[in-house]
């Protein structure tokens, strides 16, 4: 093998390989973003303990995400924390979206705001389970 035929294969092989790592990296997000709709979805459905876990896996790579997408993570962890009645941890969930809500307003949308109010009321005014 000459040289310029060296060369061209370690090009070709870091090519593939970083090729390889962006679909891998690509597909994490996509993973992410899968398990939270997916736990939104279980949470609309009243499928909490499902929501629940969808939710964790969707927090194991929370640094990926939007404002936006980090809001809502936090409104439906609480949501359904809440309605599976642990109100410390759906108090500290709701309060993260409150926040992120206030820092960026628009991140949630009109519906979630209202689900959100109605998640905090819920802690202060319903007596625990």
């Amino acid at each position: 093998m000459n040289l310029s035929t060296k060369k061209l294969i370690v090009s070709l092989t870091v090519s593939l390989s970083l090729g390889v790592a962006a679909a891998s990296f690509g597909t994490g997000c996509a993973g992410s973003q899968q398990f939270l709709t997916r736990g939104e979805i279980a949470y609309a459905n009243g499928d909490y303990p499902q929501a629940k876990k969808d939710l964790q896996d969707a927090d194991t790579d929370k640094y990926q995400y939007s404002g936006q997408q980090l809001a809502r993570l936090a409104l439906y962890r609480g949501l359904t924390a809440v309605a599976l009645g642990d109100r410390v941890e759906g108090g500290k969930y709701l309060a993260e979206a409150k926040i992120r809500e206030a820092k960026d307003p628009g991140s949630l949308t009109p519906d979630e705001r209202a689900k959100l109010e109605q998640g905090l009321k819920a802690i202060l005014t319903d007596p625990p389970r």
